[in-house]
């Protein structure tokens, strides 16, 4: 019978794929803080004055402590502290740049922002993904969504823009944030720990195998906090590649031919034809691996729902993997789909709840 034959091959265990270390890094990453963008930032968080933290989800895996703050009572506040200010250079304006998140799935209320002690801003906790606040002083306060979670609150990026002539050279700069007396639990949280444009060069520690060529790859995590532009990565030894450069946290890989000696190559990075890092990286050889997939289930019957409640989903997986091995008919045999029918209780049920014709 057809589906006995399909059968057997469900209850034959036997799946594997082959595979040679994609993706996978673990040597020592090297940090280079740069310029990428048009403005030079600052951070806009050093430390904290007064305020509950809390430990949240941020686009960062660096940045999980924040200073939060909610519309409640019209008097808790936040406040901290950027990196000291530097005019050398006498520029016009001073920039800062921080992570942060608005609790906008409860609604849109009202926090306060005073600059130095001074009032400069009011924003509002909106769904609006990218927005901006000014002053009468040429001051402005931006936030540019980056992450939504799964209640559509939002994070990203807070930027502070502030007249040169607003602030001190070699002192900081202090921001208090304030919600407004709404008797809700709307926030605002601002993450603890600074941000600046950084490039991060991770060697693999495995090879990745294409078409019977073997790679070394090289991950690298850019940290960009402009407007969203290309780059052109170069590398001795490899092919120019041609990335998106999000405002944000970027990853790129670079897949050298397989080192077979120590050997120093430098890594470029392009904006708009303009070099804007140069860096030499020793690669070193790696041992080749091979890793096998096996696919594997557990049948635990009452685990995730009431044994009455979890036969019907039994039996439907078992339509399923049928129909899997079916789209897979026509595939080599070491490819084709198999499946472990584990427990004898949704198979009986099957062969009792199919129609004749399906089982035949």
């Amino acid at each position: 019978m057809k589906w006995f034959n399909k059968f057997v091959r469900l209850a034959t265990f036997t799946i594997s794929l082959t595979l040679a270390g994609d993706g996978v890094y673990g040597g020592e990453s090297m940090q280079f803080d740069v310029i990428l963008s048009e403005h030079h930032f600052l951070n806009g968080y050093h430390q904290t004055i007064h305020g509950e933290t809390i430990d949240y989800v941020s686009p960062s895996p660096d940045h999980r402590s924040a200073l939060l703050v909610r519309a409640m009572d019209g008097k808790s506040f936040i406040e901290w502290q950027t990196e000291p200010v530097n005019l050398n250079g006498d520029p016009k304006y001073v920039h800062f740049i921080w992570l942060a998140g608005l609790g906008c799935n409860l609604g849109a209320k009202e926090f306060y922002v005073d600059i130095d002690g001074a009032p400069r801003f009011t924003f509002r906790s909106t769904t609006t993904r990218e927005w901006q606040v000014t002053d009468n002083e040429g001051a402005t306060l931006d936030f540019k969504s980056i992450m939504e979670d799964r209640v559509g609150d939002l994070f990203g990026f807070m930027t502070l823009t502030l007249p040169a002539a607003a602030v001190r050279h070699g002192q900081p700069v202090t921001i208090k944030v304030t919600g407004e007396g709404a008797n809700s639990r709307v926030w605002y949280m601002t993450f603890q720990g600074g941000i600046k444009e950084r490039v991060t060069l991770t060697p693999g520690c495995m090879l990745i195998k294409e078409r019977d060529h073997y790679y070394q790859p090289l991950a690298m995590n850019i940290i960009y906090l402009g407007s969203p532009t290309s780059a052109t990565i170069r590398a001795e030894g490899c092919d120019a590649i041609k990335v998106a450069l999000n405002t944000g946290f970027n990853r790129a890989t670079l897949n050298f031919p397989r080192i077979e000696a120590a050997r120093s190559v430098s890594v470029s990075i392009d904006i708009d034809e303009r070099q804007v890092f140069a860096q030499s990286i020793e690669l070193t050889p790696v041992r080749p691996w091979t890793i096998y997939l096996t696919q594997h289930t557990h049948t635990d019957i009452g685990y995730t729902r009431p044994q009455t409640e979890i036969l019907a989903e039994h039996v439907r997986y078992i339509d399923y993997a049928l129909d899997y091995c079916d789209l897979t008919d026509d595939y080599p045999d070491d490819a084709k789909f198999r499946w472990t029918c584990e427990a004898s209780w949704p198979v009986r049920e099957y062969l009792t709840s199919r129609p004749p014709a399906q089982i035949e």
